[in-house]
C-alpha cells in the first residue's frame, strides 16, 4: 500500500477470504434450496445449478454487494463444511452440526485490465474448509526513471501457489 491511500483507492484489488455467504437452505435458516437437494447437486457435480442459489452470486449479479467487483465461475466443489482435515463433507450427524455444503471461501477482483486465468480449489484437507486460489493477469503501469523501468515486476503466481501448497502438505504429513 501507499501512504495516504486506503485499499479501495488503488487501481487493482483482490479480496480472498471466507465470505460467510451461505446457500439459501432451511438448514441454515434460509428458504429455498432444501438440504437433500443441495447434497444431490454436489454428488452430481452440478456446480452451475448449485451456484445460482448462493447468496453472494445472487447479490453480485443484482449489484447489491461488492458493487463493481467480479468473481470467476464456480467450477469446483463447495469448499465448506468438511469433517476436520478429512476431505469428506460433514454428514447429518447432529453432533457435528448439520451444514449444507457451501462456497464460503471466495476470491473477488476489482479494477480495469484484470483478467482471471484460473479459479480453483485445492484438494489439500487442512481444516473444515478447502483452500481456494485465483490467478490473474493484470495490466500494470510502469515508469521510465533514471534510464530504467520501475514499478513493474512479474511474479509467477502459479509456481508460488504450488510452492505454498507443497509446503503446507509437507507440514501436514510430518
Amino acid at each position: 500500500m501507499f501512504p495516504g491511500l486506503d485499499f479501495i483507492h488503488h487501481d487493482l484489488q483482490q479480496l480472498g477470504r471466507p465470505m460467510g455467504h451461505m446457500p439459501p437452505s432451511p438448514s441454515v435458516g434460509h428458504p429455498g434450496l432444501p438440504y437433500g437437494r443441495a447434497h444431490g447437486l454436489v454428488a452430481a457435480k452440478y456446480w452451475p445449478q448449485l451456484a445460482q442459489k448462493y447468496q453472494l452470486k445472487r447479490e453480485l449479479r443484482k449489484g447489491r454487494a461488492f458493487d463493481g467487483w467480479s468473481e470467476g465461475v464456480l467450477e469446483f466443489a463447495p469448499t465448506y463444511k468438511y469433517d476436520f482435515a478429512s476431505g469428506k463433507y460433514i454428514d447429518d450427524d447432529q453432533r457435528g452440526g448439520r451444514r449444507t455444503p457451501a462456497w464460503c471461501d471466495r476470491v473477488l477482483s476489482f479494477g480495469k485490465g484484470v483478467r482471471l486465468l484460473s479459479y480453483a480449489r485445492s484438494e489439500l484437507a487442512l481444516s473444515d474448509h478447502m483452500l481456494v486460489a485465483a490467478t490473474y493477469a493484470a495490466e500494470v503501469k510502469a515508469r521510465w526513471r533514471q534510464g530504467r523501468w520501475s514499478s513493474c515486476r512479474t511474479l509467477d503466481f502459479d509456481r508460488h501457489r504450488q510452492h505454498t501448497l507443497d509446503n503446507a502438505e509437507e507440514k501436514v504429513q510430518s
